[in-house]
């Protein structure tokens, strides 16, 4: 049944890069699937996709157990659908609240504390993450401020540049001929 699988990606999610994609991923440990591409056809299985639902499917009895597509429930936009996007996404979140939690308490808001603490500790950690492939090149701060309302709070807002996944066939385009 689907919910051995997906506890199976859980723990492939936990163990993984958080931008490794998993469409066409093989899912070692399991030998079939139930209610699957062998008792649905690709236009129910392209129905049920749509609506948001990860599957599982195999080419062959034997062949690996493998993920459709790696959907999330939120079809509206690519950077929500795709999986890998939003597991690099909410790790890039998690990941620099836990790097930058040792300075706060300790500092006081000033422009020293913005510019030349916190800046280039956050600078560095999107240095990490596009490095590992986490992120792409482009990520960067687009403001760092004193929030005005709380004056203890500091807003970091980060330009992300996720990594897309290659899930589809490519289609290559003829430009010219000549005959």
């Amino acid at each position: 049944p689907g919910y051995f699988v997906h506890c199976a990606t859980t723990g492939l999610i936990s163990g993984s890069n958080p931008a490794q994609g998993f469409t066409n991923f093989p899912l070692a440990g399991f030998t079939g699937l139930k209610r699957s591409n062998f008792y649905f056809n690709e236009t129910q299985l392209g129905v049920i996709a749509a609506g948001g639902t990860y599957i599982y499917v195999q080419d062959t009895i034997q062949a690996p157990v493998i993920a459709r597509h790696q959907l999330t429930t939120d079809i509206q936009a690519i950077e929500r659908r795709e999986m890998s996007i939003m597991k690099a996404v909410d790790f890039m979140a998690k990941y620099l609240r836990n790097r930058i939690r040792g300075l706060i308490g300790i500092n006081n808001i000033t422009d020293n504390f913005l510019n030349n603490i916190l800046r280039p500790q956050v600078n560095g950690i999107i240095e990490d993450l596009v490095e590992d492939r986490i992120m792409g090149r482009q990520t960067r701060i687009t403001r760092l401020v004193q929030d005005e309302l709380q004056p203890d709070t500091v807003k970091v807002d980060i330009t992300l540049d996720v990594l897309f996944p290659a899930n589809f066939t490519f289609r290559p385009s003829v430009i010219s001929t000549s005959v």
